[in-house]
């Protein structure tokens, strides 16, 4: 390509960026060069010029497309010189910068907040005790609870220091119940007032109970009157000295500010207030409390209150034996104002269109037509959005596009055709690390985008470091972050707003994540900004949520507990007026009606802060049905609407598409005194009749081969399957896939199979593997059989293409994914079956009266699906045979009984939470307790993740320990016992031998086992070294 390149640097940066330029390009007028150059040395470019810009920088680079125009591909530096168009400006004008009344009225609310948020450290506990103290302290009631408490009889005492510490020392208890008095925090909040105490109260803990406890009020359990705790009436409610005059003086005028601007305004508006106006106080508390203070400072040199202290400085810290006292750090006046500046600022942040979005040449190329008709449905939807984007409101879509059809691509296309008044910038979020890795990749390489403008935040450092690794060689806050996340960051050479420089700090992290245009991560990582109990972490995905549009990837993926945490994150983003794309080829009908709910919910907040009706608009894509959309004022319209639409795609799907799977059902055995023998048994039926369904003929060896996949519930059976058919079956190669392997094996298992079960072309890969051909050449029969067995790990996300699948039922969900994996690529006719059901899981087997689809699955105790045989797959499936989201949704008015069960089992599940995250239950506010957050994570809490690791040293394992410290701890056999490998059969396992060769990082050997927390006292672990780890007997 030939690009053009001017300058209009001063200073120091006119010489040096001339320089650069010169180096690589033809000099054409004092500020201008041309030069035909590669996309990678113009890389080089760009890096070069944004390392060293500073404010005197404005370099712009256009590209000569011939008699079209010359395009603007990015400008460094200054963002005033030239416009988003490329256009010079020949002068500038700036134009007063005027927020809208209620981003004024919340800054106010964050404002005071903020000066008032530690008053209660004023008192003689905190500045005698705690605050000198270098021991934890945990006190009898907690600051910021005094806090609120002493700001409330501020307000009642006309601002009178003494006398409002006065009123509450008389009587703390009856304090505290004023704060949640009928008008008060119990049920609602109903002024603005409300929503500055519930930032005060709450800026450091939530509302309690923090226990499981459901239908529980808020209640001030977590700040006061706790059990263990020290301090006493007289020390906790009798302030060490005064604030400043100032400081009460500036509290006084801003709240009597707040009362005259806010007025009567709804409930639905003071819940929003407070959830941006909490967010923006944590912001800048952790901002301003991370600084040093600067004793030089006269200001506040007569204050005798602080705010916080800090190990001691200089040599005599560290002698041993000594245990030095902390010395004071920030006054507490200091502290107040400088955090009440910063968060009156910070509550604009939400608000800040300033952040960058995709290049013009990377939304041109997410946006160019696919060439390929089996993706043309793309093309006419792209087309269909972008007409609807010249009217702007929130936007719901759901892409139920079939399985293989291209989701992952269009979901990118969607925010990118509506996003036409806007930058375009999305966050894409997915449930499983893998795959959060694998549409990284996509849309690096498919799609094309720079790696300055997109970010990977994934939750497991090997993968994303043996990621790396694999490209490297050539083959096709606080610091609290990395406890919890870790990223592989954009280049973050995307020009920032000064704000978020100043916010990140220290902590790059921080500037890529919430600044560059497209982010990529595991869930765990955005659902905080739902999560306020999560403090810092929901500040800055709330950041994220506030700019960005979401991609929720195969959301009905998750257990119903888990959805209640992906809603709150929906409801957010409709806070913000952002658009959220749902995407499954399955989505449930009440996931769908929740996700709606949840979407009108945050809609309806940002209504009532922008004081006008805003109606969110439904917009329905898949590959079957032309693309449409309503307009409806109720979520229940809008779910009607959704139920009609899939009413159309199965009458479609049925009418006009092949047989591509086609099911039968194998019956297993029960009532034999051995479940695992039975289930064995029946899989081996299963497989073998599968395989004489579906086998081809290998090249030039006179034999016959097939690929299947063995779905499994749980690793215990995964492991236990391939243990078996490796014994007793020598013409089956296995593999086991599952989470508890070697890190690294997982990953180059993943690697191995993404290439082989590629069959887009059909079984070229396959036949070009060594490794195959010699397994074949060598057998002794004229059919060879390779399995997979693979937990719910293989269902999702995975784009393999099995010849055949055995599948244990969990969901008709699971079955309809799963079988997804079958025909994928190829989509062959079949007369025969390609799928086998078998009519009973483990669970059943093993004790068919208790609960036998669950874990995973959404049988619960409340929701028995049937007794006996109205338990079997083949009468909760209806005898179906042909597999397809048919199976999920139903046709012709009616859905099979499994299906039927699986959704009245979800909406009972969904039934109460979404009461208490709609405000429809009879205490409002129970979306401000703990307990909303504790009993519906995003991961089981009750999974606890024991992490191991096989020792290369001297051949032992060691358990991740964290006590005082964080350790590993050798183990002995009576804990975790090794079983040894290097079975012939076993397929895609390579040994320990062969793992050293390929990397000898003690991490690599890593493996993670889920725990039971009742089993954690008593359990042992078997390591088998060809197929993974399981919880022993």
């Amino acid at each position: 390509m030939h690009v053009l390149f001017v300058s209009d640097c001063t200073g120091k940066s006119k010489k040096r960026s001339a320089s650069l330029l010169d180096r690589y390009a033809v000099r054409i007028a004092s500020d201008a060069w041309i030069t035909p150059i590669t996309e990678e040395a113009l890389n080089e470019i760009y890096t070069a010029l944004r390392r060293s810009a500073t404010r005197f920088t404005a370099v712009a680079c256009y590209r000569n497309e011939g008699m079209k125009q010359m395009r603007l591909l990015w400008t460094v530096g200054s963002s005033s010189v030239f416009g988003h168009n490329g256009a010079y400006a020949v002068a500038t004008r700036t134009k007063k910068y005027s927020p809208e009344l209620f981003v004024r009225i919340i800054s106010l609310v964050a404002q005071i907040a903020a000066l008032a948020h530690d008053i209660g450290k004023a008192t003689k506990h905190f500045q005698d005790d705690k605050l000198k103290s270098s021991a934890i302290v945990r006190d009898k009631t907690r600051h910021e609870w005094i806090s609120a408490q002493v700001f409330r009889a501020l307000r009642e005492n006309d601002f009178l220091w003494t006398a409002a510490w006065e009123k509450v020392k008389a009587d703390p208890e009856k304090e505290s119940r004023a704060l949640f008095a009928a008008q008060g925090l119990t049920y609602s909040l109903s002024t603005a007032l409300d929503a500055v105490e519930m930032a005060i109260a709450t800026h450091h803990l939530l509302f309690g109970p923090s226990s499981e406890k459901l239908g529980e009020t808020p209640t001030p359990e977590s700040h006061a009157n706790r059990k263990i705790g020290e301090g006493t009436a007289e020390t906790l409610y009798s302030p060490k000295d005064s604030l400043c005059p100032a400081t009460i003086s500036r509290l006084k005028h801003c709240t009597e500010r707040l009362l005259n601007q806010s007025g009567e305004r709804s409930t639905t508006y003071w819940r929003a207030a407070a959830i941006i106006a909490r967010a923006a106080v944590i912001l800048a508390d952790h901002a301003i409390s991370a600084k040093e203070y600067k004793h030089e400072n006269r200001k506040y040199e007569h204050c005798k209150l602080y705010a916080n202290s800090r190990k001691p400085s200089g040599d005599f810290a560290h002698k041993k034996g000594k245990q030095s006292r902390r010395e004071m750090n920030q006054p507490l006046d200091y502290h107040l104002t400088e955090v009440a500046r910063y968060a009156a600022n910070a509550v604009r942040y939400y608000f800040d269109h300033s952040l960058p979005g995709l290049s013009q040449e990377s939304v041109d190329k997410i946006l160019r037509p696919s060439g390929n008709p089996a993706f043309a449905w793309q093309d006419k939807a792209v087309a269909y959005l972008q007409e609807l984007s010249q009217l702007k409101v929130p936007t719901l879509i759901f892409n139920v596009a079939s399985t293989g059809a291209g989701k992952t691509r269009m979901n990118a296309k969607t925010v990118a055709a509506l996003a036409t008044d806007r930058p375009v910038r999305f966050a894409a979020s997915f449930n499983l690390r893998t795959l959060t890795l694998q549409t990284h990749d996509a849309y690096r390489n498919q799609l094309g985008l720079p790696e300055k403008e997109i970010a990977c935040l994934i939750g497991d450092k090997y993968i994303r470091s043996q990621h790396t690794r694999d490209d490297e060689i050539g083959n096709d806050i606080q610091n609290d972050w990395d406890l919890v996340y870790e990223t592989e960051e954009a280049d973050t050479l995307v020009e920032m707003p000064d704000w978020l420089k100043e916010l990140s700090g220290d902590q790059n992290k921080l500037e890529s994540l919430v600044g560059v245009p497209v982010l990529i991560s595991t869930v765990d990582y955005l659902v905080n900004a739902g999560e306020p109990g999560t403090q810092g972490h929901h500040a800055r995905a709330l950041l994220r949520v506030a700019s960005s549009d979401i991609i929720l990837d195969e959301v009905d993926s998750y257990d119903p507990d888990a959805v209640v945490a992906i809603l709150r994150l929906v409801q957010m983003a409709g806070m913000f007026g952002r658009n959220v794309v749902a995407s499954s080829a399955t989505l449930a009908e009440p996931v769908a009606k929740a996700l709606c709910k949840a979407y009108y919910s945050g809609v309806a907040m940002r209504a009532a802060l922008k004081e006008r009706a805003i109606t969110p608009r439904i917009v329905f894509i898949d590959n079957m049905c032309d693309p449409s959309h309503i307009q409806k004022e109720t979520a229940q319209d809008a779910y009607n609407a959704y139920c009609e639409r899939i009413r159309m795609l199965v009458d479609k799907t049925l009418n006009t598409q092949s047989v591509y799977r086609k099911a039968m059902y194998v019956d297993v055995k029960q009532g034999s005194g051995n479940a695992l023998e039975a289930f064995y048994d029946a899989v081996c039926t299963a497989s073998h009749e599968l395989h004489e369904f579906n086998r081809w003929k290998y090249p030039n060896t006179g034999k016959h081969v097939s690929f299947g996949l063995v779905r499994v519930a749980n690793i215990p059976q995964c492991i236990y399957l391939a243990q078996r058919v490796a014994k007793e079956h020598k013409n089956i190669h296995v593999c086991a896939y599952h989470a508890a392997d070697f890190a690294l094996r997982r990953f180059l298992k993943e690697q191995a199979l993404d290439r082989l079960l590629n069959r887009t072309k059909s079984n070229k890969n396959i036949l070009d593997d060594p490794d195959v051909r010699k397994r074949v050449e060598k057998a002794e029969d004229d059919d060879v059989i390779f399995i997979v067995v693979a937990t719910p790990v293989e269902e999702i996300g995975r784009d393999h293409d099995f010849d055949w699948a055995v599948i244990e039922p969990s969901s008709v969900h699971s079955i309809v994914q799963t079988a997804g994996r079958v025909n994928r690529h190829r989509l062959k006719e079949v007369s025969e079956p390609n799928i086998a059901i078998l009519q009973w899981n483990v669970r059943a087997l093993k004790n068919d009266k208790g609960l036998i689809f669950t874990r995973p699955g959404h049988e619960r105790e409340q929701f028995i699906y049937g007794t006996g045989d109205e338990r079997m797959a083949q009468n909760l499936l209806d005898n179906t045979s042909i597999i397809t989201a048919a199976l999920r949704f139903g046709s012709n008015g009616q859905k099979c009984l499994f299906a039927q069960k699986d959704d009245a089992s979800i909406n009972a599940m969904l039934e109460t939470p979404l009461a208490v995250l709609l405000e429809n239950s009879t205490k409002e506010l129970q979306w401000a307790s703990q307990w909303f957050y504790n009993r519906y994570p995003l991961r089981d809490k009750d999974d606890n993740k024991v992490l191991f690791r096989y020792e290369l040293d001297n051949n032992i394992f060691s358990q991740y320990e964290i006590t005082n410290i964080k350790e590993w701890v050798p183990k002995g056999t009576d804990i975790i016992k090794g079983i040894h490998g290097k079975r012939p059969n076993a397929w895609l396992c390579p040994s320990i031998e062969d793992l050293i060769s390929h990397s000898e990082d003690q991490r690599n050997f890593e493996f993670e086992i889920s725990i039971q927390r009742k089993e954690l006292v008593n359990f042992t672990i078997e390591f088998d070294f060809d197929f993974g780890a399981k919880k022993g007997r």
